[in-house]
């Protein structure tokens, strides 16, 4: 079966990510169940544990969970370590599973789905979390990762300058609907906090940021993967804001070293900012480099200057807590888009 995975691109990312510094014999012989496996970041984590199995006489089996199992057989390939299921992460109903490690990377990503089905987006972030987290204490499991965003701060009062640390309060409406994917996150982050304090359940929370790389789809709604179709069409770069907020932007390659860095080294309960500080750009910076990188596609940028709809206008986050562990992003912004516009 051709998929992604076939991709010269997408091999050597594999290859980069197993190579980096991680005690990856924890997982020899150990059983990973992963949500949310159809998506950029999840289908990602899929791979990278099969690639582990290339170095491995103990594999490790891989339970990977998506919305529809046909689709997801279509992305992931077959495997022989690798089990499809779909998982109804709509409500706290018993999951009959076991797993040594459980990834919760399921949610709704679709800003639209945000505003138009609040319900249904916060349900795998909540319910599901809650579901997902009683499977991994039945299994006593050794490590629970709940994939999580920066939108959970919302828009905090900052000096000038000042980075957002993990500790700091949330500031936003939470009862305006738009607010169902930031809330829904936020509650399953709690979940996590309390099943480690009161169960002693080794759970971990990463706030990923944007995240770009091979996979992205045209129905994505974020600007970047906006950007990213439109160079592949060769149609011109349209800002519709003025362009002024400052993003970071992390290739993907990174963001799964990162997220394997807080399953496997992070502190019990503990929540960890995952972003590249290293490539903060706003979107007229993003896009004038995309068309100075792609110059033999002849892209020109168009900025409409309308008002933007976005509630968190610009927050700096700090990684501080995660380089601690050891973790630091490789791939430059022009690298990496290189990359992703080159594996379509």
């Amino acid at each position: 079966m051709q998929t992604q995975l076939s991709h010269t691109i997408v091999s050597e990312d594999l290859a980069a990510i197993i190579d980096a510094d991680l005690p990856w014999e924890r997982f020899e012989g150990k059983t990973v169940l992963v949500t949310g496996a159809g998506g950029l970041v999840g289908s990602y984590i899929v791979w990278t544990l099969l690639a582990l199995n290339e170095r491995s006489d103990k594999p490790v089996k891989v339970i990977a969970s998506g919305r529809n199992a046909s689709a997801l057989a279509h992305k992931l390939g077959a495997h022989e370590h690798l089990r499809l299921v779909e998982l109804p992460l709509t409500n706290v109903a018993p999951l009959e599973l076991k797993a040594d490690f459980v990834i919760h990377a399921a949610s709704p990503s679709r800003t639209s789905i945000h505003r138009d089905d609040p319900l249904g987006t916060i349900a795998p972030n909540v319910f599901g979390t809650q579901a997902l987290l009683e499977l991994a204490q039945r299994s006593r499991a050794e490590g629970f990762l709940f994939v999580s965003s920066g939108a959970v701060y919302g828009q905090p009062e900052l000096a000038d300058g000042q980075r957002v640390h993990e500790d700091i309060a949330a500031s936003y409406g939470h009862l305006n609907p738009v607010m169902s994917y930031a809330e829904g996150k936020r509650m399953g982050e709690f979940l996590c906090r309390a099943w480690a304090a009161q169960h002693g359940l080794q759970t971990t929370i990463a706030r990923l940021g944007h995240t770009y790389g091979p996979g992205l789809e045209e129905t994505d709604e974020r600007v970047f993967a906006d950007f990213a179709f439109r160079i592949l069409r060769n149609e011109p770069i349209v800002i519709k804001s003025a362009g002024t907020a400052i993003r970071p932007f992390c290739y993907v390659t990174d963001a799964i070293v990162g997220l394997f860095t807080i399953l496997l080294r992070g502190g019990k309960g503990e929540a960890y900012n995952l972003v590249n500080v290293r490539n903060e750009f706003s979107m007229l910076e993003l896009a004038s480099a995309l068309r100075e990188e792609f110059s033999e596609r002849n892209v020109h940028v168009e900025v409409l200057g309308q008002s933007s709809h976005s509630f968190q206008k610009q927050i700096l986050l700090s990684t501080d807590k995660l380089e601690a562990l050891g973790w630091e992003p490789k791939i430059s912004i022009r690298e990496g888009f290189r990359r992703t516009i080159e594996s379509y």
